[in-house]
């Protein structure tokens, strides 16, 4: 399997073209979301669903997402495509954004984590990037509020 390092965790070719077909979706009729996350034994990065042809998860809550894919004693990355958003000529647009979940009882995995989030952001460049360490925060109303300050 081609790879590249993205130094503590090895990113495989095949998450890297999905992770950018993903950022350049352009036809969302609501929520587009892709979790990504570090296999502990591996180190290997890793797109989690529940469909392994297609990553990407569609018109799920944040809420649920959270329940499902994400633990609250691991480290996750959320990228989401969140419902549309209109701007000032009329237009929608579904703001691309990355969620850094990482817990603060996480140790060992946090370097790890942090080197991919950094690596992600640089190679995706989401509009809007957020850190949450609480994972009752991860609901679409959080979400909703961190892109009005915006």
């Amino acid at each position: 399997m081609d790879s590249n390092h993205v130094e503590l965790c090895i990113w495989p070719d095949s998450v890297n073209d999905t992770l950018k077909k993903f950022s350049l979706l352009n036809k969302i009729n609501s929520s587009a979301t892709i979790i990504v996350s570090i296999n502990k034994d591996s180190n290997e990065v890793e797109l989690l669903s529940q469909s392994v042809d297609n990553p990407v998860i569609r018109d799920e809550t944040l809420e649920d997402l959270a329940a499902v894919y994400v633990p609250e004693h691991l480290p996750r990355g959320i990228l989401r495509y969140h419902h549309a958003k209109a701007v000032s000529d009329q237009r929608s647009y579904y703001p691309l954004c990355f969620i850094s979940y990482s817990p603060p009882t996480i140790t060992t995995e946090l370097m790890k984590f942090t080197k991919l989030r950094n690596h992600l952001t640089e190679v995706l460049r989401p509009r809007n990037e957020f850190e949450v360490t609480c994972h009752e925060d991860l609901t679409d109303e959080w979400l909703e509020e961190q892109l009005k300050n915006i």
